[in-house]
């Protein structure tokens, strides 16, 4: 239960559904689904959700801004740099791999305008602005009628008075449009890192604010605070700062592995892979001794972009992932999604491809009605989709729809492998939890092809990145770049100070009640000449003087875990960054909420004839609602258990059994 009585309401939007939670004012807790576009209705299923409620707090979480990134849905973007660096962002780094038609630079070089002015490496003033030519700079992109400008300037990092009076100069035009300083998004030193991630948050903020506008506008009544899930899977309180809508990235599949994370440390479980499949995407995330695996930079399409995020690998396989043939005649799932409108083909909107849901149901895995009955399925036109796909190989719907899971089955698989590769953990010491509407529904035949033998499913698994943002904590790092190699231990202990001060008046200004809140000190560091860094935290009651020496000794430690390697004594190593990570815990531990047992036995006495894959023939298998479920009841495979939200199946070989906190645990006997 919340510290108060106010009672929290989580949203995530995906790609096809949304799903929302409700915390209500007396600790219980409620859900639903519904297909995303109801939202921009007048939802009557939040209304009921919401009950009697009059005061709420909103935990959105979104999959959107990450879509309209990857669509190119880019808005004109204006880059102001120092003079020199006019083509800096089209040849300083190009992404790895450059696809054809791929973007390698975000703002077109008519957009981008130079100014006199320059800040050194060290923070100091060697070149004064010219407010003059800063007005003329104003007046070009007034012209260009661009709807953001961004401001880049060399060292601003270290110090950022020069972008700050640009920013200064031109706000006072009044231009009615986001202005954004590259040292308000990433305090680093990284001069492209940095940049980019300007350009892409002022790319996203138009975007960001309209769908949360426009998700408010539509609920019954507006909430009395508004927090994001944010790519670091914590929370943050709306507001104009402009690196909220770049953290939003990960949101959705930051959620869904924050509810991951929790569901391993109540049942105890140190190493876990999280497969949240939703409509549109497959989202594999890392637990590892207990810890959700958060990496400092994320590469979205073939973009290094320096935020904090959980290491997060994605397919685009999904329940309405699209199977198409490609030009060489191989098989494909994915990435293109029917999304909820049209939808796959049996969902009759209009939807002629086959998807991953249309071989689902013709195999007899999935109900007729999904999303607690407000989505209907239509298996005849499954069937049809189907038939036409794969009459251009002459094979039968049967094997079409069989070859088409596999092929979606195999895409993740080759996922979990690429995100365990790099442990030293072998992979069948790992436990794999199925979420998302379609997670639990593939989980038991993907844990058999990697090796996998224990499969967790919680309770309502199809709204749990809701149910993630809604338990998500604050949280925030705060970085500065290390100042010098010649520095003290004092001086450092200074720079922290300062640090945690910083943070401390952030979240007084998130205006959340607060059960508790914590400061971890960390610094980054790499050895000499790797592009990539470990974070690591600082040891406490270490000696004088032995701060830095202990915490060096650390990452050795953590670098030889990681990837079996010692190169202490072999290889010099750099500092890069002091961190203050902040926690600020916003609920107790809420009381898991099973659904209402019912006594109607009948519903657990049908059978269906399903298709498991790895079997030729189709198996009678029981069908069991998983309201009729309690703890310690256990049976056999083959089965199907069915919820309002989501539906697991139970592979032959497979055994269940439910645990104290109604989770069901799939061994593989």
């Amino acid at each position: 239960m919340g510290v108060s009585n106010q009672s929290v309401l989580a949203i995530d939007v995906g790609g096809t559904f949304a799903d929302a939670t409700l915390l209500d004012s007396q600790g219980g807790i409620s859900h639903t689904k519904l297909p995303k576009e109801w939202l921009t209705e007048e939802c009557k299923s939040i209304q009921n959700l919401l009950g009697n409620e009059k005061e709420y707090t909103l935990h959105y979480s979104t999959s959107l801004t990450l879509n309209r990134f990857l669509e190119g849905k880019i808005p004109r973007v204006a880059l102001i740099v120092n003079k020199g660096f006019h083509s800096f962002m089209e040849t300083a780094r190009l992404p790895n791999e450059v696809a054809m038609g791929s973007k390698t630079s975000l703002v077109p070089l008519e957009y981008v305008q130079e100014i006199t002015g320059r800040i050194d490496h060290r923070g100091r003033e060697v070149e004064k602005l010219q407010p003059e030519e800063i007005s003329k700079v104003i007046e070009k992109i007034c012209k260009q009628n661009v709807d953001v400008v961004v401001i880049a300037l060399l060292n601003s990092s270290i110090e950022p008075k020069h972008e700050l009076a640009v920013l200064h100069q031109i706000k006072s035009q009044e231009l009615g449009i986001p202005i954004i300083p590259s040292s308000q998004i990433v305090s680093e030193r990284s001069e492209y890192e940095r940049t980019l991630a300007a350009i892409i948050s002022g790319c996203l903020t138009i975007f960001f604010k309209k769908d949360v506008d426009e998700l408010i506008k539509n609920l019954p009544r507006p909430p009395s605070k508004t927090f994001v899930m944010r790519s670091n899977g914590g929370i943050a309180k709306i507001s104009e700062d402009p690196q909220i809508p770049i953290e939003t990235l990960l949101s959705g599949p930051a959620a869904a592995a924050t509810r991951a994370r929790i569901i391993a440390q109540k049942i105890n479980l140190q190493n876990a892979i999280s497969l949240d499949i939703g409509g549109t995407s497959t989202d594999l995330s890392l637990i590892t001794s207990g810890v959700l695996d958060i990496s400092n930079e994320i590469t979205i399409a073939n973009f290094p972009i320096r935020i904090n995020a959980v290491n997060v690998q994605s397919v685009g396989s999904g329940g309405g992932s699209i199977a198409k043939r490609a030009p060489s005649e191989r098989w494909l799932v994915g990435p293109e999604s029917a999304g909820a409108n049209p939808g796959p083909a049996c969902y009759g909107r209009g939807g002629e491809s086959p998807t991953l849901t249309d071989a689902h149901l013709y195999l007899g895995r999935l109900p007729i009605k999904l999303a607690e009955g407000k989505v209907v399925l239509n298996p005849e036109k499954s069937k049809t989709a189907l038939e036409h796909f794969g009459s251009g190989r002459k094979y039968s719907v049967e094997k079409t729809a069989r070859s088409i899971l596999e092929i979606a089955n195999n895409d993740m698989c080759g996922a979990i492998r690429q995100l365990t590769a790099q442990r030293t953990i072998p992979i069948e010491d790992y436990k794999l939890i199925g979420i998302g509407g379609a997670g639990p529904l593939h989980a038991a035949e993907i844990a058999s092809l990697v090796g996998i033998r224990t499969v967790v499913v919680p309770q309502h698994p199809g709204t749990a990145s809701a149910l993630g943002a809604l338990e998500a904590n604050i949280l925030k790092d705060f970085v500065s770049p290390f100042p010098s190699d010649k520095i003290s231990d004092g001086e450092v202990d200074s720079i922290f100070g300062s640090m945690e001060q910083t943070a401390e008046d952030w979240l007084t200004r998130q205006g959340a009640p607060l059960v508790e809140s914590t400061l971890v000190r960390k610094i980054d560091l790499r050895y000499k000449g790797m592009r990539h860094k470990s974070t690591i935290v600082c040891p406490s009651n270490t000696g004088k003087g032995k701060f830095l020496l202990e915490t060096i000794r650390y990452f050795h430690q953590d670098f030889e875990k990681r990837t079996g390697q010692n190169w202490k004594e072999r290889e010099q190593v750099e500092i890069i960054n002091l961190r203050v990570s902040l926690v600020g815990k916003v609920l107790k531990s809420i009381r898991e909420s099973g659904y209402p047992m019912q006594t109607d036995t009948l519903s657990n006495n049908q059978f269906r004839e399903i298709s498991f894959l790895g079997h030729k023939k189709r198996i009678k298998s029981k069908v069991i609602q998983r309201f009729s479920l309690k703890t310690g009841d256990s049976f056999d495979a083959p089965c199907v258990i069915e919820e309002p939200d989501s539906t697991t199946l139970v592979p032959p070989g497979w055994s269940v059994y439910v645990d104290n906190f109604l989770n069901l645990i799939l061994e593989n006997e």
